[in-house]
C-alpha cells in the first residue's frame, strides 16, 4: 500500500466525542450526518400525545412543537456538518504533513490544494514538521 493510500485510509479511524463523553469510532462524514439524524425526534410522540388526550391538541401548540422539532433537525445538520469539517481539516493538515515529510514542495502543495505555493506555506505549516 502506497503511503498516500494509507494516509487516506488512516482517517477512517478517526475518532469523535459524543455528548455522554465517549469516543466513538467514525467510518466516514456521512456516518457522523447518520448519527445525527438518528438522534432527531419524529412526529410520532406528537401523534401519540393526542391520542392520549383525545385528539384535543391546540393547533398552535402542535405548530409550535413542529416548528421546534425543524429548528433541532437543522441545528442537528449544522452539528454534523461542523463535525465534518474539523474532520476534514484535521485530515488535510494531516495529508500535508506527510507530504511534506516525505519531500513534497509547497509547489506541489499549493497545486494540489488550488492555492499558491505562498497560501498553502501560510496555511499549513504551522504545525512542525
Amino acid at each position: 500500500m502506497s503511503s498516500a493510500a494509507r494516509a487516506s485510509s488512516s482517517w477512517v479511524s478517526a475518532a469523535r466525542t459524543s455528548a455522554a463523553g465517549t469516543t466513538v469510532g467514525c467510518a466516514d462524514p456521512g456516518e457522523v450526518v447518520d448519527q445525527q439524524r438518528r438522534r432527531l425526534p419524529s412526529a410520532a410522540p406528537l401523534a401519540q400525545l393526542g391520542r392520549l388526550i383525545g385528539g384535543q391538541i391546540p393547533d398552535d401548540v402542535t405548530d409550535t412543537i413542529e416548528r421546534l422539532r425543524v429548528q433541532l433537525a437543522a441545528l442537528a445538520a449544522v452539528e454534523a456538518a461542523a463535525r465534518v469539517e474539523k474532520l476534514g481539516a484535521a485530515r488535510l493538515q494531516h495529508a500535508v504533513t506527510t507530504a511534506i515529510r516525505n519531500g513534497a514542495s509547497w509547489t506541489a502543495i499549493g497545486n494540489a490544494t488550488g492555492t499558491t505555493r505562498q497560501a498553502a506555506h501560510q496555511r499549513f505549516s504551522k504545525v512542525p514538521f
